[in-house]
């Protein structure tokens, strides 16, 4: 009896490590936070662009951080006018693909984007055209 109970561990342990080992390359490579939640980080602004012309050659940097507690910060450190800084709470769905923004007063302002491939895609009306900016991990 207790030998059948021992060989039924083993085989159960083994089918265990079989099916978690996947798992476990990816959170020793990357990390926990990037298997349960891969969204999570800070992410870079690569093209900020409005009516035809490059701004992100006008600032340092501009960095958004999304955070486990599903708010944001975003920073932005202009060449001319220092350090801005916003934050807020987001929405992600990943079977969408889609994240919304939204101001820290909980006001109607909002911006929708798409979260592809560790890119987050923002389009952003401003003056009668549209504002396009691409943050990557």
């Amino acid at each position: 009896m207790q030998v059948t109970k021992l060989k039924s561990s083993i085989i159960t342990g083994l089918i265990s490590l079989f099916f978690l080992s996947p798992w476990v390359g990816k959170i020793q490579d990357h990390g926990l936070r990037d298997v349960v939640k891969p969204h999570l980080g800070i992410y870079e602004c690569r093209l900020a662009q409005w009516d035809g012309r490059d701004y992100l050659e006008e600032f340092e940097y501009i960095k958004l951080e999304l955070k486990k507690d599903d708010s944001f910060t975003i920073t932005a450190k202009s060449k001319l006018y220092g350090m801005k800084k916003g934050e807020g709470n987001y929405e992600y769905d990943a079977t969408r693909e889609s994240i919304v923004f939204h101001a820290m007063d909980n006001s109607s302002v909002y911006r929708e984007g798409t979260l592809k491939e560790g890119v987050i895609f923002l389009f952003i009306p401003i003056a009668g055209r549209t504002a396009q900016f691409e943050f990557e991990r």
